[in-house]
């Protein structure tokens, strides 16, 4: 039997979703850091939902 999901879209699942996922939650986090750093709680709620999204 062949497995449900190939190695190829595996790959092609973690280098472009996956790591999409990633690397905008970090920057979602990073500058909701910046924004706590300077007491934006505007700033801080605006960023609720990209966390939200990126990070599951």
């Amino acid at each position: 039997m062949h497995p449900v999901i190939s190695g190829e879209i595996m790959e092609l699942h973690h280098k472009k979703h996956h790591q999409a996922y990633v690397t905008n939650l970090n920057k979602a986090l990073e500058q909701s850091q910046e924004a706590s750093n300077k007491n934006d709680l505007g700033g801080q709620i605006a960023l609720q939902s990209a966390i939200k999204f990126n990070g599951g």
